[in-house]
């Protein structure tokens, strides 16, 4: 039984399923479907479900088929009649999943949840009934036996499933915190993180069963045991609990075992046995475990953990929960087996070490315990007699020969030396695959070592020849770390760092920089007087900081001893390293503090306004040592000097931290001692985020032109982005309270930031599509304050045509004539904007939907109408509107409208009485 099924197979039916995270689309339907309905689902009942459901049939009712076929197939005895039953559930879930992803252009976070939860459980019916079989087959013949062609397709199908779910619902954990009030009102918040970790733990266990569908030499399986471990490692750092945990720690584990990090596996092992309370959970564990002390020699271990599951059998076991039953079998599979390899390295250690007579009894002893054993396990008939012959036929085979191994490496050397290395490559994948790694090294024997390790090094130099530095860098880490004793193994474990270093060079990724890590970290356990161990030491946290490992890169850093050629950088490290781990545990939003380890707004404030001042502090320091340095390294000093106080302003400036008038004195003073680097892209950024903060127009302008001739940086859109939305949300609120004239000055200056954007934009258009609709409607609104009625009335015009059903462009264009008409009327002009205006107000609902843009677009409208002298109409309408809105929208709508009506009236008092 594999790792997915920890949660034996159960009835699906909405009332249990939801409890596991499954989607709430059957939930809902509680209420339009009689309890019947339910109970057929649970039972299986797919004919009289299909009666019932006649088509076109719903989401809801496709959903139901689809469980009431699987909950069939559980039961049924025959394999065609459960296959068969497999595929109409198959049929139905692929249904349903199309018709709720159809409505994809009107979809909630509920229905992605709903969708989401639905790939789930197809996934689940995938990997846990039609993989299943499969897999077990796999599980118990240890990979000798199981069809990998009928396997893959179906594991490919529900890593699909999963990946679809994984697509939903990630978006939706991502903003749980910006959306955690929506979330909850909706009852979807824990079903989102449900969700999500139980995508991560399936997708966990679907990348292993891949690695077992692999074959062994196949690069697909370890890259599929990779992906493994790094998804158990991200659900296990979520901090999860429970089942679910232990899960991933067995998943974790086992991944690892199977890359022959044996040392690892067994201590995740141990603790998943010693935590788990679930039947099937410890005998799972403790199947895989024994597996691990196997394949490590460690035999009379392997069956003292198996002990528990074999007491008191004594034959095939029937009874009891499933997967309770299924590792009881393998744990009889295993002892026996554990005991012919027993026999085959004592045999061994006879032959090639001249041990004792006792040896070979010994040896004799455990071959006639296994093969009784196996002799019992064949008896039972059916599936039992191939299984035992695969594992005889195995051991049955003589211990890999030395001089066929030998044979194959000086074959491949001859290969290499006429540069025929695809052909050598062939012939070192087969020699090493081969090995006897499940040895401890204590076992072997010393040709053993040697030539292990030869063909190890030589598959590498292999490797690298052909370009493929990954295998390359895999096999001088696995040299270095099965022959650990062997002369070659340090320079293995330099070349394996090396080569890990090239990739993730070129590479940039995260895993490779990760990778990296770990075989530094080999490297420095493993070889405490290796002759790289000083660079290996300060590459270390080099790695974890660009892996994004930033308290443990800090730790690292700090551990540097001072006579190490970087311990200066890596003090200057540190600290950036202390920054960046700061800024990622704290994260703007109204549940601050809520995840573990997430710092609240007023620990993140104090914690950065610490970590400035020890910026500042060192800053001073190094200015210090700069006055006393060489000219040369004078320079260096005083860059990383200013780089610090950057550093301390950027973040006295960040979100969260606010304190700007801190942040600007510290470039006040940057200013004095480092011209240079005050007047950087960056540092001029940095000092316009601040007076932004601070709403320092008069001081912005002359700041602004600096920044654009300094050349761009790395948040040069950002810097400009925030200057402009900041002066134009100013323009916006002086025009608001009748202040033209400063309006139109600081317009000014908004239109400069907006220049430097489009010029920005113009060297990159691949960004251009999605940015300059927004700076052309900010630019046109900075015209408009700014009076530059034309340029604003072409650019209102252009956005019109480009869609002309947004309000925001209508409302635009409307002010734009509006003006025009006031600084050179005409009655064509009035009538243009009016009837703009008028466009506006034709949108259905505007009065509910913005009543704001209605009255302002209402109270335009009278006023152009009076204008053009059409004052009665002007009283009537005001006058209706009185009727049904008393209120006229409120301030400041009511009185500019009251105010309209009295001019009107004014007019009309005016106008002479014509005779009838």
């Amino acid at each position: 039984m594999h790792g997915g099924r920890l949660w034996r197979w159960q009835p699906l039916v909405a009332a249990t399923y939801l409890a596991a995270g499954a989607p709430v689309l059957s939930a809902r339907a509680g209420d339009n479907y009689p309890p019947e309905i339910f109970a057929a689902v649970a039972k299986g009942q797919l004919d009289f479900l299909e009666q019932h459901f006649a088509e076109p049939r719903s989401a809801e009712q496709l959903h139901f088929l689809a469980q009431a076929a699987a909950n069939r197939a559980k039961n049924a005895e025959i394999a065609a009649e459960r296959a068969a039953l497999l595929d109409r559930a198959s049929g139905y879930y692929e249904r349903c999943i199309a018709i709720l992803a159809s409505t994809v252009a009107t979809r909630t976070p509920t229905a992605d949840v709903e969708l989401a939860g639905i790939h789930v459980e197809y996934g689940q019916l995938l990997l846990g009934r039609s993989a299943g079989p499969e897999l077990d087959q796999l599980e118990l013949s240890s990979g000798r036996q199981g069809d990998r062609g009928k396997l893959r397709p179906i594991l490919d199908r529900a890593g699909a499933q999963f990946l679809a779910a994984a697509q939903l619902i990630e978006p939706l954990y991502r903003g749980l915190d910006q959306q955690e009030d929506d979330f909850l009102a909706a009852g979807i918040y824990d079903g989102v993180i449900e969700l999500y970790n139980r995508t991560l733990f399936h997708r966990g266990w679907l990348s292993y069963y891949g690695a077992l569908a692999a074959a062994a030499d196949e690069p697909q399986r370890a890259e599929k045991l990779r992906a493994a471990e790094q998804l158990f490692r991200e659900l296990l750092e979520a901090g999860r609990s429970g089942a679910l945990r232990l899960g991933s720690r067995l998943g974790l584990a086992v991944a690892l075992r199977e890359q022959e990090r044996y040392e690892e596996a067994q201590r995740l092992l141990e603790g998943v046995l010693e935590n788990a309370t679930d039947p099937a959970l410890t005998a799972q564990t403790r199947c895989e475990l024994a597996r691990c002390c196997i394949q490590t020699g460690r035999f009379d271990e392997a069956r003292a953990v198996l002990q528990p599951l074999l007491e008191g059998v004594s034959g095939s076991v029937t009874s009891g929960p499933a997967a309770v039953r299924f590792y009881a079998n393998l744990a009889q599979v295993l002892e026996a087996d554990s005991y012919l390899k027993e026999a085959r390295a004592l045999q061994f250690r006879a032959d090639h070490q001249g041990a004792s007579q006792a040896v070979r009894t010994r040896a004799q002893q455990a071959r006639e315990a296994g093969l009784a054993r196996f002799r019992l396990l064949a008896g039972r008939g059916g599936p039992w007699s191939a299984i035992v012959q695969s594992y005889l036929a195995a051991n049955e085979s003589a211990e890999p020969n030395p001089l066929g191994l030998l044979d194959l490496l000086l074959r491949a050397r001859e290969l290499v030396s006429k540069e025929q290395y695809a052909e050598a490559h062939r012939l070192l994948v087969d020699a090493a695959a081969n090995l006897p790694l499940n040895k401890s090294p204590s076992q072997r024997s010393l040709q053993e070592q040697q030539l292990g390790a030869e063909i190890l090094m030589e598959l590498a130099r292999c490797c690298y020849r052909l370009g493929e530095l990954q295998d390359a860098a895999d096999a001088f880490e696995r040299l270095a770390r099965s022959y650990r004793n062997h002369e070659l193994a340090p320079q293995a474990a330099g070349l394996a760092a090396q080569l890990r270093a090239q990739i993730a060079q070129k590479t940039g990724k995260t895993e490779d920089y990760q990778l990296l890590a770990r075989t530094l970290l080999d490297l420095l356990q493993s070889f405490p007087d290796h002759p790289e161990r000083t660079e290996a030491a300060w590459l270390y946290p080099v790695a974890l900081q660009a892996a994004g490992s930033y308290e443990q890169a800090e730790i690292e850093f700090a551990k540097l001893p001072a006579d190490n050629p970087h311990y200066e950088e890596a003090q200057w490290r540190r600290l950036l390293c202390r920054l960046l781990a700061l800024r990622g545990r704290y994260a703007p939003s109204e549940a601050r503090g809520a995840e573990p380890g997430q710092l609240s707004a007023t620990e993140y404030r104090q914690q950065a306004s610490r970590l400035a001042n020890e910026l500042l502090d060192y800053g001073g320091k190094l200015r210090r040592q700069a006055a006393s340095a060489s000219e040369d390294t004078s320079a260096t000093i005083r860059a990383r000097a200013a780089q610090a106080n950057l550093q301390a302003a950027e973040l006295l400036a960040d979100p969260g931290v606010e304190q700007y008038e801190r942040a600007l004195a510290v470039l006040d003073e940057l200013e004095q001692q480092d011209t240079e680097t005050a007047g950087s892209p960056e540092a001029l950024g940095l000092r316009l985020r601040a007076l932004c903060g601070l709403h320092r127009f008069d001081r912005i302008a002359p700041t602004l032109r600096r920044y654009l001739q300094a050349g761009r940086g790395a948040k040069t859109v950002e810097v400009l982005s925030l200057v402009a939305s900041t002066l134009q949300e100013e323009v916006l609120h002086l025009a608001g309270h009748e202040q033209k004239e400063a309006a139109a000055q600081l317009a000014g200056q908004a239109l400069e930031a907006l220049s430097g954007l489009e010029e920005l934009l113009a060297q990159a258009p691949a960004t251009a599509p999605t940015t300059t609709a927004p700076l052309a409607l900010a630019r046109a609104r900075m015209l408009l304050a700014a009076g530059q009625l034309e340029s604003a009335r072409t650019l209102a015009d252009a956005l019109c045509e480009t869609d002309p059903q947004n309000g925001e462009y209508r409302l635009l264009r409307a002010q734009v004539l509006t003006s025009l008409a006031e600084t050179q009327p005409s009655p064509e002009k009035l009538r243009a904007a009016r009837a703009a205006w008028e466009q506006l107000l034709s949108q259905p609902d505007l009065r509910r939907r913005a009543p704001q843009r209605f009255w302002e677009a209402r109270y335009q409208q009278l006023a152009l109408l009076l204008r053009e002298g059409r004052a009665r109409e002007v009283d009537y309408a005001i006058g209706q509107e009185l009727v049904w809105n008393e209120d006229l929208g409120g301030p400041p709508w009511r009185e500019k409208l009251l105010e309209l009506r009295r001019r009107a009236q004014e007019v009309l008092a005016q106008e002479t009485v014509r005779p009838p």
